[in-house]
């Protein structure tokens, strides 16, 4: 089973969103979103079959530097992060099955930034999240920013395999 690249998008503005459409899907994507802030706020993620789904069609469990769990269902994404954690950059690195008769579930871990320097430690979130779209196989991909946006030469790139 070897991992394709499906598609990739760099910024050459700043944008609250990133998104790829992909022209096969695969039932298994890899995500990698290096997002860049200039304000405390952190990366969401959406999915799509010929559109970007902004319905609360998402549900998640998120746990911040290795604390305790938060829950959100009925979402209209899925948050990596508790938002507005930090300014800085964020990578986001996230495992999807995509069947399209399935629900999507998502497992993803995300490393901010934190302050500048050797002197601060990053901060980490884990995400186990699902897309409750049955029907299709996601061929859209979303990087969203929480409340501003993303700078110039923030990335995301998604592989694929079947």
């Amino acid at each position: 089973m070897a991992w394709q690249k499906l598609g990739t998008n760099t910024l050459v503005s700043a944008s609250i969103t990133n998104t790829i459409s992909v022209e096969t899907p695969t039932k298994f994507i890899q995500e990698l979103t290096n997002s860049i802030f200039t304000a405390n706020q952190t990366t969401q993620l959406r999915f799509g079959n010929n559109s970007i789904d902004t319905s609360n069609n998402y549900a998640q469990r998120l746990s911040k530097d290795g604390g305790s769990d938060g829950l959100l269902t009925s979402d209209n994404n899925l948050n990596t992060g508790y938002p507005l954690d930090y300014a800085g950059q964020s990578l986001v690195v996230y495992y999807m099955i995509n069947i399209s008769t399935e629900e999507k579930l998502v497992i993803a871990q995300t490393v901010f930034q934190n302050t500048a320097g050797a002197g601060t430690a990053p901060s980490r979130s884990e995400l186990a999240g699902k897309w409750s779209n049955t029907s299709n196989q996601s061929n859209r991909f979303q990087a969203l920013s929480s409340q501003s946006t993303q700078a110039v030469d923030s990335n995301l790139t998604v592989l694929g395999s079947d």
